[in-house]
């Protein structure tokens, strides 16, 4: 939670900064960035690719070392992902950037992701008192794996159509239900319901490094600054730095 809340919070405001200060104090940059499309950036920027940190860490040799890599991998995405979606609705808005906008949208922020959390706790609520009252029925191992999807799915797709972001209640539900829900299955259905969600994930994560090497090759008529990134380079790493460092620091 330190790691993937407040430290994707702090690499979002360092690198957002800074790439203000380059863009529109110094203007090295050859292509020009209002603040919106800064602020966009820098939220898209701030999340880490967790797959290429575990794929050095074994969990069976460093167990506490893979999961605070693995929690904060999820937490850094879903908290990159709000900022987007709250960056990207005041743009949209059109209303004027003053000294109060960091306040109101820390405020949204925090509002967004809040409610959220319950929402997803609320499906997987449900979803548990489900599966514990069917359990009376003999359901079959691939009906219960179905219901497992169907409340995970439910918990996305409700939360996009009352506005909250379906990330954080998609994960604090899966979170829920793999902690209270999963012992409501049958032993095969908890088998099968893990081995289905491993298979999943890897057709989307393959999916997703696909489609943004195919989409790579469609960017090629646009234009390229190499300053803008070579300081966003230096910048990012330097954020990380700061962020894991300086809270590390602090925990101790």
């Amino acid at each position: 939670m330190i790691y993937g809340v407040i430290g994707t919070l702090i690499s979002f405001t360092i690198i957002a900064s800074i790439s203000y200060f380059f863009n529109n104090v110094l203007n090295i940059f050859s292509i020009t960035l209002n603040i919106q499309e800064i602020l966009l950036f820098a939220s898209v920027i701030s999340a880490t690719d967790t797959l290429a940190a575990l794929a050095f860490i074994k969990e069976e040799s460093e167990p506490k070392l893979f999961s605070i890599l693995f929690g904060e991998g999820i937490f850094n995405d879903a908290v990159s992902i709000v900022l987007y979606k709250i960056i990207l609705d005041f743009a949209i808005s059109k209303e004027e950037f003053s000294a109060s906008t960091p306040l109101f949208m820390l405020g949204s922020f925090a509002k967004m992701f809040i409610l959220s959390l319950l929402f997803g706790l609320l499906i997987g609520l449900i979803c548990t008192l489900f599966l514990k009252k069917m359990s009376y029925f003999k359901l079959h191992r691939v009906q219960e794996c179905s219901i497992i999807i169907f409340f995970a799915y439910f918990a996305y797709s409700g939360s996009e159509l009352i506005g909250l972001s379906p990330i954080i209640s998609l994960l604090f539900s899966a979170m829920f239900m793999s902690h209270y829900a999963f012992y409501n299955l049958s032993f095969q259905a908890r088998e099968e319901s893990s081995i289905v969600s491993k298979i999943i994930a890897n057709i989307a994560e393959a999916f997703v490094f696909t489609y943004l090497g195919l989409s790579f090759l469609s960017m090629s008529h646009t234009s390229f600054s190499f300053s803008f990134i070579i300081v966003e380079f230096i910048t990012v790493v330097s954020a990380r730095y700061i962020s894991v460092y300086s809270l590390t620091f602090l925990i101790k």
